[in-house]
């Protein structure tokens, strides 16, 4: 899970109703190894384990686990609360009209409901005062954890058909591709929703109490990091050139691994939002974010890890990735 990466502008999406001081904020950055210089970067990334430590840490500082978007806030232990209302469920199906049925047992400003429209299960977030709208994060943030936590539940990456927001897009629309699995995402919509196929609802709840006290240690990180989708063509690939990014295999060679020819496999990934290079790219920044956080190596050494033999391409690759040099991005904050 320690490879995936997460916008700093997330960060600072969260950080948007925060009122404690410069110093308690400097505190909870120092103790994730998050360079707060960082939030000045808006391409810089911070790993997933970094980012889940931080927003949970967050939460806990404003007593509300959605950071002082909703209406009134979710006080601390509402999203445990719901899960153990939710994990005696048999089917995906039941186990979402739950969790519907708990968040709609307060006024926070949205009311979520689940139907069946043309074979597609619906997600839609209604606001229960159309004159007092919850700001963009509230419902990105919910859809986010809605469509995660199912997947949690089942095991299984469950393809999104689509995300609708009621919103122009916010400063942050660039990080909704990775958040939704590469889906369509739409904003200015009439109204806020998420479609998958409906015959994922009969699908049986995989987990029980026992894992669930494992994910509530930290739902944040699994609900960010954990990769659900182990069957996808993505992921194949992604085990495949994560083996040794040393020596970073061709196109072709991973094809003939998969006993696809080229043409099939990149119409496959096509059809799941990705290409080679952009699946190649991602492992390598993220990976090279992920040493740069944890390890003292040097630049030229990761470099050399994530698949450059020359330090510079490296540098400039970085650079593009997130807008600042390794170097950099080490020394902020």
């Amino acid at each position: 899970m320690s490879t995936i990466t997460v916008s700093v502008r997330m960060i600072e999406a969260a950080l948007a109703h925060y009122q404690g001081s410069d110093e308690q904020l400097d505190e909870l950055f120092r103790k994730h190894g998050v360079p707060r210089g960082l939030l000045a970067e808006g391409q810089a990334r911070i790993a997933a384990a970094q980012y889940s430590g931080l927003l949970q840490d967050i939460m806990i500082a404003m007593g509300d686990e959605m950071l002082g978007y909703t209406r009134v806030p979710h006080r601390l232990g509402t999203w445990k609360m719901m899960c153990h209302a939710v994990i005696t469920a048999e089917t995906l199906g039941e186990a979402l009209r739950r969790y519907c049925h708990f968040f709609s047992l307060f006024d926070w400003g949205m009311t979520p409901r689940l139907r069946v429209e043309s074979a597609e299960a619906v997600l839609t977030l209604t606001p229960t005062d159309p004159d007092r709208p919850l700001a963009h994060y509230a419902h990105v943030s919910t859809l986010f954890y809605y469509h995660r936590f199912a997947c949690w539940l089942l095991d299984y990456s469950i393809p999104i058909l689509g995300v609708d927001f009621s919103f122009p897009a916010p400063f942050y629309a660039e990080e909704f591709r990775p958040m939704y699995r590469y889906a369509p995402v739409h904003c200015e919509q009439p109204v806020t929703r998420m479609r998958f196929s409906a015959a994922m609802l009969d699908e049986p709840v995989r987990q029980d109490r026992r894992s669930l006290e494992e994910f509530l240690t930290n739902p944040n990180l699994v609900m960010v990091a954990r990769q659900f989708d182990h069957s996808s063509w993505q992921a194949r690939v992604r085990g495949i050139i994560g083996r040794d990014p040393v020596s970073m295999p061709s196109f072709e060679t991973v094809a003939d691994e998969l006993h696809l020819n080229p043409q099939t496999l990149r119409r496959r990934l096509r059809r799941e939002g990705l290409t080679f290079n952009e699946i190649r790219n991602q492992l390598r920044r993220d990976l090279a974010i992920d040493l740069l956080s944890r390890t003292r190596h040097s630049v030229e050494e990761i470099g050399y890890r994530v698949g450059f033999a020359d330090p510079s391409n490296f540098i400039r690759a970085f650079r593009q990735w997130t807008g600042v040099t390794p170097y950099t991005y080490r020394k902020r904050g």
